[in-house]
């Protein structure tokens, strides 16, 4: 019997594994089944691709870019108050911005995506937010937002909107975030986006504009029912 070579038992073992097999090894098997099993398997190891961008009343979440680094350095990159609860201290110099989108912009898209909060109508980076892929069935993500822009609802309408799209895809049934204990703003954004808190990690992330110890932080996450 002949089989092309995405039939082959041979195909479909090195795909599922990532190495190669020899034909003798495979030869015996019941090879319709395998084939499918191996195939179908192989397929649900693909991750969802992050959009390139989300759109809301007020908002563009955008990729970050090199031409972005004045805008963030200062806006919010540098605020003390702004970056307080973040895992990165204060950018001191332009260099650090720079440092740091060569760093987004290295991270692979299907793994995790920086976007530049921007507003439609003025163009103006108001802050970012991460979206990252853990597993495949779940994502995280995090945001920064410039003191100017904070309490207005912004960050609310983002993470609605990206929470949103995220459990309608068929392969994610989780969104998650985590947050510093003492950080009261960043959990009500949360807890307002139907984010249930689930508990707590106890010394989870070191802050360190706050400590150079790991610090306890509350786990939030919306999942599809």
């Amino acid at each position: 019997m002949l089989y092309n070579r995405t039939d082959s038992p041979k195909f479909c073992f090195d795909l599922l594994f990532d190495s190669p097999f020899d034909e003798a090894e495979v030869q015996h098997m019941a090879l319709p089944i395998i084939c499918q099993h191996v195939l179908e398997t192989a397929l649900a190891k693909t991750p969802t691709m992050l959009p390139s961008k989300f759109e809301t009343a007020r908002i563009l979440l955008r990729p970050v870019g090199p031409e972005d680094a004045d805008a963030i350095f200062s806006t919010y990159a540098q605020d003390d108050d702004v970056v307080r609860y973040l895992i990165w201290r204060p950018h001191r110099n332009l260099s650090e911005t720079q440092a740091y989108i060569r760093h987004c912009l290295a991270t692979p898209p299907d793994v995790e995506r920086t976007y530049m909060v921007v507003g439609r109508e003025d163009n103006f980076i108001r802050g970012a937010f991460a979206l990252r892929q853990r597993a495949l069935h779940r994502l995280d993500c995090g945001y920064v937002l410039a003191s100017q822009w904070q309490r207005q609802g912004l960050m609310t309408e983002i993470l609605t909107e990206v929470a949103g799209w995220t459990l309608q895809q068929p392969s994610l049934f989780r969104i998650g975030a985590v947050c510093d204990v003492e950080n009261n703003g960043s959990a009500r954004v949360l807890e307002k986006c139907g984010f249930v808190r689930e508990g707590l990690l106890r010394r989870w992330l070191v802050h360190p504009n706050i400590s150079n110890e790991p610090r306890d932080c509350y786990s939030y996450a919306r999942v599809r029912s």
